[in-house]
């Protein structure tokens, strides 16, 4: 890419000339607290995007708010600089004629503190008047593909002269080629305006390159696993068109199989042969066993302990075979076995059977489970799966009522999409979910139901690691039986806890019984709200708002009935995730109901 800066350079010389006059000056103020930093003017480019490529920054909310935290410190030789990386970085925006008024800085000798502030005269950008696509050679390229490159651009007549988008659009040309078996393809930008830095030509000049396609295939440092499971996962075959996407996308799915430590998948475009292109696959294996133990504690689970054993490629063609026993205040006792079956019937589907004895201890409940189900799970995209389970299940159920006997048979689809990244504490993306459960379908279970639960969280990185995260949840179960009109409570809805409305101790939202006993109900629904703050290192803070019910009648959600809570906590960032304490607040207690705060302890997020 070429820029011509005649033209320009007359602006950028004269505003640069004062720039010196006040250096001695300025550097008396070297070390000097920076109460405030302004730049006035800003109006065509975005201004958080122009302070992230200065090095003097101003004070943050966080250096007013908390006051041990020191504001950043002056340095005349960085604000000089700075001076010249505004001129830049409005030139990479199209404005060449942008320049600086004589940059101002008040200082409190006796405080040593600073006061910046630089005017900034952004003037007209240079605007696209042309935008072309030529063949590099004479030869051309067909129609059709021109058409097609066409659409990959976002370029528009009329618009500023952007570096980066033109970078991008450069990019995009380059990429949907080799998608379309030209690895070798080459984009060229170049770029020209007038002497008065008004107008402007782009041009993108494309060669695509020799056609290509996949070439043999060969896998490197398997010892333990075979490598008839790695050619499964595979997107691409010898022979069809060469696509660079495909290999990102087969390293994703060899991944996923849980066998490698660490998976590359690289194309040996040096070794291309008559427009074959050989792939090269390195593996590093997991070990074959693995044994996890883990221990914590939570205000709900209280101590809480477990075992996890695993076993890769169990009898062969990549099965895992895992044995899992927990135990805690609200499980006492729970024994799992999982047998995982992927690449059946095809690699983006797997299926699962999970026997298992179970315990749970509610303060309304206590049930013995056994029982087992069996699932079909798929991968549909990026960010999307889905799945199909059935469990069958005898419980052994004692409420404060009646100790009951009966038998479970529940068959669920369900669908998620999660873009929410990094895992343990997102800052950007969305996750929703969506299960439908149909209980009473076979063997004569006891219960008939259908029941649906749909839940969606965001998050928004506002300011730099600042992040707002919020939540819904609906759910509703619709009886098919007058005989049993409500589902067994384990399978009910419940609101309050460290997860939920968290002005409310576990399961203590929502209707009760003569025993004030949580009894759940047909009908959720929670959302919360929460600012997500960084500290000082690994120490966060948060302030929330969380509002929920449960009633009884299915697909009832007055808002008037709605119970709502506030609160402050505190996040330390773990591997496994932060460790938080939350302090929560009833902000519509009803009569009866007993303590105004409550204190949640656990590990994760709430949401």
């Amino acid at each position: 890419m070429s820029f011509r800066l005649v033209g320009s350079t007359g602006f950028i010389l004269f505003a640069l000339a004062g720039l010196f006059m006040k250096t001695g000056a300025a550097r008396a103020q070297d070390n000097y607290q920076i109460k405030a930093f302004k730049l006035e003017g800003v109006k065509s480019v975005n201004e958080t995007e122009l302070r992230e490529a200065l090095a003097t920054r101003g004070p943050s909310w966080a250096h007013r708010i908390l006051f041990w935290k020191k504001a950043p410190l002056f340095s005349s030789n960085d604000f000089r600089l700075d001076q010249q990386r505004i001129l830049k970085f409005y030139c990479t925006k199209g404005f060449f004629r942008t320049r600086l008024a004589p940059p101002e800085i008040r200082a409190n000798d006796e405080k040593q503190e600073v006061r910046l502030r630089l005017q900034i005269f952004e003037n007209e950008p240079a605007r696209i008047t042309k935008l072309e696509l030529v063949a590099a050679d004479s030869s051309g390229f067909e129609e059709k593909l021109r058409l097609e490159l066409r659409q990959r651009l976002t370029l528009k007549i009329s618009e500023p002269l952007d570096e980066a988008r033109i970078a991008d659009d450069r990019f995009a040309l380059f990429a949907y080629l080799a998608n379309r078996g030209f690895p070798f393809a080459k984009v060229e930008a170049v770029t020209v305006r007038d002497p008065r830095d008004q107008n402007a030509e782009v041009k993108f000049v494309v060669a695509p390159g020799k056609w290509c396609a996949f070439g043999q295939i060969e896998i490197l440092d398997t010892k333990k696993y075979p490598q008839r499971v790695i050619r499964k996962e595979l997107a691409f075959k010898p022979g069809q068109r060469f696509e660079q996407s495909k290999l990102l996308q087969s390293q994703q799915r060899i991944y996923r199989l849980e066998l490698f430590q660490a998976v590359g998948v690289r194309a040996l475009v040096d070794k291309e042969h008559n427009g074959a292109i050989p792939i090269e696959i390195r593996v590093k294996e997991a070990p074959r066993h693995t044994v996890k133990l883990g221990a914590g504690y939570g205000t709900e689970e209280q101590l809480r302990g477990s075992v996890n054993f695993r076993r890769r490629n169990f009898l062969g063609d990549a099965r895992r075979l895992q044995a899992e026993v927990k135990y805690s205040k609200l499980e006492p006792g729970r024994f799992q076995l999982t047998l995982y079956q992927p690449q059946f019937p095809e690699p983006k589907t797997a299926l699962q059977l999970s026997p298992f004895l179970l315990r749970q201890a509610e303060s309304n409940y206590k049930v013995r489970r056994l029982g087992a189900e069996i699932s079909a799970q798929r991968v549909w995209g990026k960010f999307s799966n889905g799945f199909a389970r059935y469990r069958f299940e005898r419980v052994h159920a004692d409420t404060s009522n009646a100790s009951t006997i009966y038998r479970k048979s529940i068959f669920t689809l369900g669908l998620f999409r999660n873009s929410s990244t990094p895992l343990f504490s997102p800052q950007r993306g969305m996750f929703s979910s969506l299960e439908a459960d149909w209980s009473g379908l076979l063997f004569g279970a006891d219960f008939q139901y259908l029941k649906g639960t749909f839940e969606t969280r965001r998050y928004f990185e506002i300011m730099p690691e600042v992040v707002l995260a919020s939540r819904v949840k609906l759910g509703t179960i619709h009886p098919l039986s007058s005989r049993r009109p409500i589902a067994p409570p384990e399978e009910r809805f419940y609101a309050g806890g460290s997860s939920s409305v968290r002005g409310w101790r576990r399961q203590q939202l929502g209707p009760r019984d003569g025993n004030n006993l949580p009894l759940g109900g047909n009908s959720l629904f929670e959302s919360s709200v929460e600012l997500r703050i960084p500290l000082w290192k690994a120490l966060g803070t948060v302030a929330f708002t969380d509002a929920g019910n449960v009633w009884q009648t299915t697909n009832t959600f007055p808002l008037a009935e709605l119970r709502y809570a506030a609160g402050w906590g505190l996040r330390y960032d773990t591997p496994i995730g932060p460790a938080r304490v939350d302090l929560a607040w009833k902000l519509n207690r009803q009569l009866g109901e007993v303590g105004r705060f409550e204190v949640h302890v656990s590990v994760g997020q709430a949401f």
